[in-house]
């Protein structure tokens, strides 16, 4: 249900249904409560200097460049954390089914499924530029007052100044930061009404999923992948954001054992197995752990994610990686 503030509904009747199901289901006062005891945090991080509130260092892309991470600190990152469990006690579970990043239960191997399933042979690959740092202030509050049951909040008294005084604290030069507990769900709350503007324009004939900043829409047959790249960013357009699609970054490709998607590939038989890089990295990094007598816990547990990862999918591999191990 997206329906936005008081003065955007149509009738009396209109904005107290809503407003007494808002109370109904979340305990609205309860929330508030929450609410307000996270504004409190806020006065006290907007009176700290923001050098003392993050700590910012780079970690190398699979592509050679570097992504920038901003890690808040002190009573910043408490505030994003708290915000955060917010977020998702009141809405965590409401994403749309396209989203597969930063949601339980969903993974870049679910994303894939879905293109599975629809047993695509094309597949039209979409990098939203500068993804993070382009969702600012006022578009997150303008998004949150169309989203139930978020923009329930804006209907009670100094539900709005919280939320502003909150999100402020969640912004760094005037985009979300990469490294915040906060920023994942809040780009899954403003990109909401988006993924469901895409899934209904692209219609029955295409399989369409997002994670984080990569758009992945396939068919069983070829289409006008430049046709459809020029109808996502208009959508995200007409949305008032800063999105822009990195065109440098769009690929248009044929169903083949090389077609690498969010770090897996579908190959020819329709199966999502490891890229042969990937394979490489992990055996060998087994390879070393089983030469070493000892590991540090750190060590066993990098092995045990990397284990887990190939598991979930390809079973057989792991398996075989296990036995290097014994």
């Amino acid at each position: 249900m997206a329906i936005s503030r008081m003065q955007h509904f149509s009738t009396w009747k209109e904005f107290k249904a809503v407003y007494c199901k808002f109370n109904a289901l979340l305990g609205a006062e309860h929330y508030l409560t929450k609410l307000k005891e996270i504004d409190d945090i806020a006065k006290i991080c907007k009176l700290e200097p923001i050098k003392q509130s993050y700590e910012t260092f780079f970690i190398p892309k699979s592509n050679g460049e570097e992504r920038r991470i901003d890690n808040p600190l002190g009573n910043t990152r408490k505030l994003q954390a708290r915000f955060r469990d917010f977020l998702e006690d009141i809405g965590g579970s409401m994403f749309h089914a396209c989203a597969h990043a930063y949601i339980k239960g969903r993974s870049c191997l679910t994303a894939l499924k879905i293109h599975q399933d629809f047993e695509s042979e094309y597949f039209l690959k979409i990098d939203i530029k500068d993804f993070f740092p382009s969702i600012g202030k006022e578009f997150l509050i303008k998004e949150l007052k169309n989203i139930f049951p978020a923009n329930g909040f804006f209907l009670h008294k100094n539900g709005e100044t919280y939320f502003d005084n909150i999100i402020a604290c969640c912004i760094l030069n005037g985009g979300l930061p990469q490294g915040s507990p906060c920023s994942p769900i809040l780009t899954n709350f403003c990109m909401l009404q988006s993924d469901g503007k895409i899934s209904k324009k692209i219609g029955e004939n295409f399989a369409y999923t997002r994670f984080a900043d990569d758009i992945i829409i396939s068919a069983k047959k070829k289409f006008d992948f430049e046709q459809m790249e020029n109808d996502i960013q208009k959508i995200l357009s007409k949305a008032n954001s800063n999105f822009l699609i990195n065109k440098d970054k769009t690929k248009f490709t044929k169903i083949s054992n090389k077609n690498e998607l969010l770090g897996l590939v579908i190959n020819k038989k329709q199966n999502i197995v490891l890229t042969h890089k990937t394979k490489k990295t992990v055996k060998n990094l087994a390879i070393d752990y089983a030469e070493k007598n000892l590991h540090s816990i750190k060590e066993m547990q990098i092995m045990q994610g990397h284990l887990s990862y190939c598991k979930s999918v390809e079973p057989k591999f792991a398996e075989n990686l296990k036995l290097c191990l014994s």
